[in-house]
C-alpha cells in the first residue's frame, strides 16, 4: 500500500499508492476512480495524471469516476470522452 524499506534489501519498494511521506501517487487516483460516484460515502472525482512541462506528451491521462469528462485548455474544449472502467482516458 505504501512505499517502504523491505528490511532485507537496501533498496526501496516503490510500488505503493503513496510514497514514504504519505503523498499520493497516480495509482491512488486510479483506484479511487473505480469507486461509484453515486454511493452515499463517495463523490465524483477527476484527476489529471500528467505534469505540464515544455516537452510533455500530447496524450493526457485522466482518472475519473464520472460518466464523461471534458478537457479544457485556456477556456477551449480539447475533447470529451466517456468513461471506460479500469482504463485510462486519453484525450
Amino acid at each position: 500500500m505504501f512505499d517502504y524499506n523491505r528490511g532485507y534489501a537496501d533498496d526501496l519498494e516503490a510500488s505503493g499508492i503513496m510514497n514514504l511521506f504519505r503523498i499520493t501517487k497516480p495509482s491512488y487516483y486510479c483506484y479511487q476512480s473505480q469507486r461509484d460516484a453515486n454511493h452515499p460515502k463517495e463523490k465524483p472525482m477527476v484527476y489529471i495524471a500528467n505534469q505540464w512541462k515544455k516537452d510533455s506528451p500530447l496524450a493526457v491521462r485522466v482518472f475519473s469516476n464520472c460518466d464523461e469528462v471534458e478537457l479544457f485548455l485556456n477556456g477551449k474544449s480539447l475533447g470529451r470522452q466517456n468513461q471506460i472502467k479500469m482504463q485510462c482516458l486519453t484525450i
